[in-house]
């Protein structure tokens, strides 16, 4: 796992067995992510092929949404497996501490984007 992981589990003094536990929740999940991810430009790249000159395929535009649909309920599944296994791996204070850590994190962010 990478440098933030450790850094995460430094910052809530997690005890190995916990590391290993959300380590492999978070192997499982990315298992199930990247592939999708990977599935999901692929059907971006058929835009080309739905809008033709000829017309709006709309049969083909469907079944990449239907394609898309089904992707997002795997990844949506896989991420309620993963959030659950992290939360049963922790405790109450370390779960309290990351909570506050993902609020940070977001807070931090624009809606407006890095330029106002």
């Amino acid at each position: 796992m990478g440098h933030r992981v450790n850094e995460v589990f430094e910052r809530l003094d997690t005890s190995p067995g916990q590391e290993k536990e959300i380590k492999g929740a978070l192997r499982e999940f990315f298992d199930v992510a990247i592939p999708a991810r990977r599935d999901l430009r692929g059907l971006a790249s058929d835009a080309g092929t739905i809008f033709g000159p000829e017309g709006l395929d709309e049969t083909a535009l469907a079944e990449r949404f239907d394609e898309g649909e089904k992707m997002l309920a795997t990844m949506r599944e896989a991420a309620t497996q993963t959030l659950r296994r992290v939360h049963e791996a922790l405790d109450a204070e370390q779960r309290a501490e990351l909570a506050s850590m993902f609020g940070r994190r977001s807070s931090r962010r624009s809606s407006f984007g890095p330029y106002r």
